[in-house]
């Protein structure tokens, strides 16, 4: 409940910079989000109600392969709202898979805990699970979920990178599980338009960005989720755009290497909170079969 809490002050925030910077394009938008908001907690009543049929049906006499599915839309209902609870999920979904010899069940549980322990900053952990699981022999429909976790993790660990050269090896391996994302996510247009979004931002494209967000969110009229994180990531490209015009403005007046070590110390702030709010709401879920 805490994240779901945080997401929506971050779109809050992140919506009221766009206002401020272009009022007119986002006034429907902003108007989308409030009526979001106020519907908060006929959405948790939602939530709670998905939850309490899920485990009825748990309780039913059904076969393993009806109960990793089951299991793995609990897993998508409690992934943004209670960790522990999710990750205990994906233990059970682990158990089933290797009760049934089951190998791509076997890979999707424990890409489910990798998921869960990537978004509690258990990275050590979450890729010793990873390494076990190899991207060769999963289904066309896993495939996503295994480069979405780790340009997550990577791009977690690159925010919190304690040197220069750990940033520039964990912002490498991010572009390139990115690149990997975008091949694999043609068809699905809200993951193509967030993951290119992204790769525009990190490459100083904001302008490019801005344009594909805006034409994306024009065309959304039910998807408060979908809504609510395009608006984010459209907030942050605004956000970044104005922060590169005041750089180039600083570097008139400041020493260099001042500016440069201030600019770096900058750069990872912006990520923490964009990498974060992809990690607990990115539209992948457990990948139920």
């Amino acid at each position: 409940m805490k994240s779901i809490v945080v997401f929506w002050c971050f779109c809050i925030v992140g919506i009221c910079y766009v206002y401020a910077i272009d009022s007119n394009r986002v006034d429907s938008l902003l108007l989308k989000l409030d009526q979001s908001i106020k519907k908060r907690p006929i959405y948790m009543e939602q939530k709670e109600l998905r939850l309490a049929k899920l485990r009825r049906q748990l309780l039913q006499l059904i076969s393993e392969e009806e109960h990793f599915a089951i299991l793995g839309a609990l897993l998508d209902e409690y992934r943004s709202f209670n960790t522990d609870s999710a990750f205990y999920v994906a233990e059970e979904r682990e158990q089933i898979a290797m009760r049934l010899g089951n190998r791509e069940y076997i890979d999707n549980a424990r890409m489910n805990k990798a998921d869960v322990l990537g978004m509690t900053g258990m990275y050590k952990e979450a890729m010793d699970l990873m390494r076990n699981i190899h991207a060769e022999r999963l289904s066309k429909n896993l495939r996503p979920y295994y480069y979405h976790i780790y340009r997550t993790i990577y791009g977690l660990m690159a925010d919190y990178a304690v040197t220069k050269y750990e940033r520039k090896l964990y912002t490498e391996l991010t572009d390139k599980y990115r690149d990997s994302l975008l091949l694999v996510n043609k068809d699905n247009l809200l993951i193509h338009t967030l993951i290119q979004s992204d790769q525009y931002n990190v490459r100083n494209e904001y302008d490019k960005a801005i344009c594909l967000l805006t034409d994306y969110l024009a065309q959304q009229k039910e998807y408060e989720h979908d809504v609510a994180i395009c608006a984010y990531t459209l907030s942050e490209s605004y956000r970044l755009k104005g922060d590169k015009e005041k750089e180039k403005e600083r570097e008139k007046e400041e020493d260099k290497k001042r500016n440069n070590k201030e600019k770096d110390s900058g750069a990872s702030a912006k990520q923490i909170t964009n990498t974060e709010i992809n990690a607990f709401f990115f539209p992948y879920g457990s990948c139920t079969q």
